[in-house]
């Protein structure tokens, strides 16, 4: 319903939301942990926090901190970058790259390396805003429009727009999980600035050196996207996606909603539970049997010294956003 490009087009018509290129940094999570909870992970499930090494590559949380044993849940809500990395490993980024696409992205390669579990490729705006939107509606893409109608001065109708049929992406019962994690992240996480008292889910992230910041979220009732950065790349003052960008966003939002009802997410699924036999190759998610009956691989922890998929080589632009700490 609104788009802002840019502060002033009379100075600059270039649309920020959509012609321009930026990474999302943390705010790309959700399709890591998407394509992980795809493959048979749990919210619940357990990682380890701790330092990774692969290769020459070294990603680090912001602050510094490690808290050990952590649930998924708590991985995302708290932005741990290490975490992520060991998803991205699990699944591989072939996999991360290939539901993004589904969702709608269109600017990963197809077999990226695995810095984009943190976010280093450059996505534009409005393709993230939209993905974000195959998490509210329950797994299905919409694709988004600007110009729903043309008319003349006097009425006649020169253009309407036909609006498409949503096209499943995603499954109804992973939706609902993720959606419940992204919660999360709005209630007691990095994106606690953007709670505005109504239920709401999203994910924050901020790229090297504050370069970009980044709150996407959505409501029951709408979808919405802010970045935050300079044209020319330049870094800001410690400009963070949970403090400045959900903190825009939590602004807009209050407008958006003031004459609507509060509601829930009303779709939301029980969380499936995890059953298991004397062989633990042999479990089954409750309700979900047939699509996991086989699955438990996914669910192993990772090794103490992972065996990297793809371990990330030195790319033209997205390699150096995670050489060093990006802050949530």
């Amino acid at each position: 319903r609104t788009m802002v490009g840019g502060v002033d087009y009379g100075e600059s018509v270039f649309n920020r939301a959509v012609q321009a290129r930026r990474q999302p940094g943390s705010s790309f999570k959700p399709f890591v942990y998407a394509a992980a909870i795809e493959k048979g992970v749990l919210p619940t499930d357990v990682r380890v926090d701790e330092p990774v090494k692969i290769d020459k590559w070294e990603p680090k949380n912001y602050g510094g901190r490690y808290r050990g044993a952590v649930t998924l849940e708590t991985a995302l809500a708290q932005s741990i970058n290490t975490v992520a990395v060991k998803l991205g490993q699990e699944v591989g980024p072939a996999a991360i790259s290939n539901l993004a696409s589904r969702f709608g992205i269109t600017t990963l390669p197809p077999n990226p390396n695995l810095s984009v579990a943190l976010g280093a490729y450059e996505v534009p705006l409005i393709e993230m805003t939209s993905a974000y939107q195959v998490f509210q509606q329950a797994g299905n893409r919409i694709t988004p429009f600007m110009v729903s109608e043309i008319a003349t001065i006097d009425g006649q109708v020169i253009f309407s727009h036909q609006t498409a049929s949503p096209v499943p992406a995603y499954d109804i019962h992973f939706a609902s999980m993720m959606v419940k994690m992204m919660q999360k992240v709005v209630v007691n996480g990095t994106g606690a600035r953007a709670n505005f008292g109504r239920p709401a889910a999203g994910k924050t992230g901020t790229s090297q050196n504050w370069r970009d910041a980044w709150f996407i979220g959505f409501t029951p009732d709408y979808v919405a996207g802010v970045w935050v950065g300079n044209d020319n790349d330049k870094p800001m003052n410690k400009v963070t996606g949970g403090e400045v960008a959900a903190t825009i966003w939590r602004d807009f939002m209050v407008t958006a909603h003031a004459k609507l009802p509060a509601r829930e997410f009303e779709w939301l699924l029980p969380d499936p539970e995890a059953t298991y036999e004397a062989d633990p190759r042999n479990y089954f998610f409750e309700g979900l049997a047939d699509d996991f009956s086989n699955a438990a691989s996914a669910l192993q922890p990772p090794p103490v010294a992972p065996q990297v998929i793809e371990p990330p080589s030195p790319q033209p632009e997205p390699g150096h956003a995670t050489m060093e700490p990006i802050p949530n």
